[in-house]
C-alpha cells in the first residue's frame, strides 16, 4: 500500500476491510479465518494497491451457496468503484451472476462471446461446459 502515512494506511485498511465484510475479524490472524472469509481478504487485499484491473481465477471454488453470494457481492461492489474485473469461473451462477460479458474458451479455442445468459443457452457452450440440456441458474 503506497501511502503517505501510517494514519493513512490505517484509514484505508479499515475502509477495505468495512467494504468486504470483514471488519469484525480485524485483529484476527488470518490463518484462524475460515476459508471463504480467506477468500474474501485475498480479494480485498489486492485493493490496497488501487487496482484498475484484477483477474480473479476461479475465485467461487469450493464455496457453498451462502459463502458465494457474499463473495458475488464484494466483487460487484469492486466493479462499481470502477474496476475492471477478469473472471475466470466455472460457477455459472457466479458467471451470470458478476459478468456482463462472456467469453468461452474451450480447450484453447474460442467457442463464443456476448451476454452471459445468451451464450450459456447456446448448444456448443452447452455440450462443452454445462453437458446435456441444463440451464445456467440467475
Amino acid at each position: 500500500m503506497r501511502t503517505r502515512s501510517f494514519k493513512e494506511a490505517h484509514e484505508k485498511t479499515r475502509e477495505i476491510l468495512a467494504l468486504s465484510g470483514l471488519d469484525e475479524y480485524e485483529e484476527m490472524i488470518s490463518e484462524k479465518l475460515p476459508i471463504e472469509k480467506r477468500k474474501l481478504l485475498d480479494m480485498a487485499r489486492i485493493l490496497t494497491n488501487n487496482p484498475k484491473l484484477i483477474m480473479m481465477d476461479e475465485v467461487m471454488a469450493g464455496l457453498n451457496p451462502i459463502e458465494m453470494e457474499e463473495s458475488i457481492r464484494f466483487v460487484k461492489k469492486v466493479n462499481q468503484m470502477g474496476i475492471a474485473i477478469l473472471f475466470i469461473e466455472h460457477v455459472m451462477k457466479a458467471v451470470v451472476n458478476v459478468c456482463t460479458r462472456a467469453i468461452v474458451i474451450n480447450e484453447g479455442s474460442f467457442l463464443s462471446e456476448g451476454v452471459p445468459q445468451e451464450v450459456l443457452k447456446e448448444p456448443a457452450v452447452i455440450a462443452a461446459y454445462i453437458g446435456g440440456k441444463h440451464h445456467a441458474e440467475t
